[in-house]
């Protein structure tokens, strides 16, 4: 019995489809054996011939995103630097809204927490790129480099630093305890994060470190990061060299320093003198706060509140009974 002409047009249907189905498959699996192929020259390369390799990766397009992205997981620092240089030159090639780029971005951040400690640099080195592929990666990016900040790596906190300040992140906040940091390198490239920037751009609205607070790192033991703090300091504070001359005075690690801190204040007419004295007062030492007291009741400050507080909790016998004394000469 012969074949209708609808059995015929369906039979020859579905022989074109399962055809084509099979050229696809076939050039996927060409696509994947090629890329494969590429990305493991390129990891045996040496420096020379390697961007040779990854130009060839990167001229696949979408291909070539799994495999660059696996090469982040090789300790060879320098095939780390070839992966990403060929993503970002993908992500150029693509708009930050296009299906790829987001595609792209979403493999990365599954992939990274698998990332060698080369290709953990190498993924912060590119963050910047991927932000623009939807607020899904600036979410992940803000906790990578949240994680970075605390690594052991030195270089990988230094890196988080400068990423930290993008404006989609809004991470200026994370930057001060780097500050702290033993390693002065990235102490100064935390002051520096936190000099020129505006803090009203870091998404706070009050300082990231009250003034007082930023003092103490005029002591710091690297002479960058001290010069570098009286600069943010009269820059972004509004500090004068005399605040700052006395700043250094009040948090001096010495406490003959910071007695001697009540000379200069005691000789300056243009100065709120309570509102220095009222920092001598909760010094550590107990012969600082005393001091100020008796240098409050001579020059007649306004201090009856303040010495109230000391006749009742300052942590030192004889200062309670010295701030009791000079009490009484506001009466």
């Amino acid at each position: 019995m012969a074949a209708t002409p609808r059995r015929s047009r369906k039979f020859l249907f579905i022989t074109l489809s399962l055809g084509l189905l099979a050229v696809t498959a076939g050039v996927l699996q060409r696509h994947a054996l090629q890329s494969w192929f590429y990305a493991r020259q390129l990891q045996k390369a040496d420096e020379t011939a390697r961007p040779r390799h990854l130009a060839r990766l990167v001229a696949m397009g979408e291909p070539a995103v799994p495999r660059l992205i696996g090469c982040l997981q090789k300790d060879d620092a320098g095939v780390c630097e070839s992966a990403r240089s060929g993503l970002e030159q993908l992500l150029a090639a693509w708009s930050p809204r296009d299906p790829r780029s987001q595609q792209l971005a979403a493999r990365f951040f599954e992939m990274q927490p698998t990332f060698s400690p080369a290709g953990q640099t190498a993924a912060l080195q590119m963050l910047s790129d991927l932000l623009g592929t939807g607020a899904e990666s600036v979410a992940k990016s803000r906790a990578v480099v949240g994680m970075a900040m605390k690594d052991r790596s030195a270089e990988q906190r230094y890196l988080a630093i400068t990423v930290a300040l993008r404006p989609e992140l809004n991470m200026l906040a994370g930057v001060v305890p780097l500050l702290d940091d033993p390693d002065a390198r990235i102490r100064r490239m935390a002051m520096r994060a936190l000099g020129p920037v505006p803090e009203s751009n870091g998404g706070m609205e009050s300082p990231a470190l009250d003034t007082d607070d930023l003092l103490r790192w005029l002591h710091d033991p690297d002479a960058e990061v001290r010069a570098l703090c009286e600069e943010y300091l009269t820059r972004n504070r509004g500090c004068s060299p005399r605040d700052v001359y006395f700043g250094r005075l009040l948090t001096h690690p010495d406490a003959m320093k910071r007695l001697a801190l009540l000379v200069p204040l005691t000789g300056e007419d243009d100065l709120d003198l309570g509102n220095w004295l009222k920092r001598l007062s909760k010094d550590a030492d107990p012969s600082v706060r005393a001091a100020a007291a008796r240098t409050a009741a001579e020059n007649r400050v306004d201090f009856a509140d303040r010495l109230d507080q000391m006749m009742r909790t300052d942590p030192d016998g004889t200062v309670r009974q010295l701030a009791e004394h000079y009490r009484k000469h506001y009466r």
